[in-house]
């Protein structure tokens, strides 16, 4: 059995067993869910006069709220896979951390496709806006409609509320096991984002070229201390710096060039320093030179 089949496709929620994407389209036929459907993310930077459908035509599925989770679904079972199976030069033993029970990996796919039900009552907020307030008030609406949909005339049993506390918590808090794994998961979609903005820049004239040039240099470098820490603990994340090297460079750099021109939340010279002196040279470190042997030219 490979190991992408040993990851769980299910979830038990009180008596019942649902699939992640049966979850997913369940919540995407409620009116929450095709409100959801019809938002954007990165909100802060799209201008009025660009629409929803160009803004996800520039950036991406994963701009659209709804189009987010089930990504979010597929980024967790690549993370969880890459944990089982690391790879792209992953030399460390893993922690335990790094390694998930059935239950673990359950919990955490499910957050992942649940985690922002809420923003279909209370609007998306960008991750660097939002206040310990906006999270709770996020969470009591996922929880309203976790009630809706899995509940008897908006009431559940004790087995389904043990597993929504779970996921509230998971999907709130980056302190514990699957809240630190949730939390490298978003900062990998948050980066990927940006370098898509960044790198999408130049096709597009106007308005929409500009803000998605500022939108990737401010977005992008502001993951990279985070995404850092992580990538000592989970060989995914490694994977994914080591794998986009190149992009994550040249976005540094190019912010760095536009400092005082854009806003973004990180201190560029730190990012600059962990990035070129401290990640590149430990993951490719410079070919030793290669000895050569001196021989004698026999007569």
């Amino acid at each position: 059995m490979s190991p992408e089949r040993q990851i769980p496709t299910n979830i038990l929620i009180g008596e019942k067993s649902y699939s992640f994407g049966k979850i997913h389209d369940i919540f995407s036929a409620t009116a929450d869910g095709k409100k959801l459907k019809a938002g954007v993310r990165f909100g802060k930077y799209k201008p009025e006069s660009i629409s929803n459908r160009d803004w996800k035509k520039a950036l991406g599925a994963d701009v659209n709220n709804a189009d987010h989770l089930q990504l979010s679904l597929g980024l967790t079972r690549l993370f969880l896979d890459y944990c089982q199976n690391p790879r792209d030069g992953w030399a460390k033993p893993l922690t335990e951390t790094a390694k998930f029970s059935m239950e673990e990996q359950q919990l955490l796919q499910l957050t992942m496709v649940m985690h922002d039900w809420g923003e279909s009552r209370s609007g998306d907020i960008n991750f660097h806006d939002k206040t310990e307030e906006h999270e709770i008030t996020e969470m009591k609406h996922l929880s309203n409609i976790y009630h809706e949909i899995f509940g008897t005339k908006g009431k559940i049993g004790k087995k389904e509320k043990e597993v929504l506390d779970k996921v509230t918590t998971i999907a709130s808090e980056n302190k514990s096991k699957l809240g630190q794994a949730r939390d490298a998961i978003e900062f990998v979609g948050y980066n990927r984002t940006g370098l898509r903005a960044y790198s999408n820049h130049t096709k597009y004239e106007g308005e929409l070229g500009k803000t998605l040039e500022v939108m990737g240099l401010e977005v992008s470098p502001n993951q990279i201390p985070v995404l850092l820490c992580y990538a000592e603990v989970y060989p995914p994340i490694f994977s994914y710096l080591k794998n986009n090297k190149d992009a994550i460079s040249f976005i540094i750099d190019q912010a760095i060039a536009r400092e005082g021109k854009i806003d973004p939340k990180v201190e560029l010279g730190f990012v600059s320093e962990l990035w070129f002196n401290e990640f590149l040279p430990a993951t490719f470190p410079p070919p030793k030179p290669v000895r050569r042997n001196s021989f004698r030219r026999s007569n």
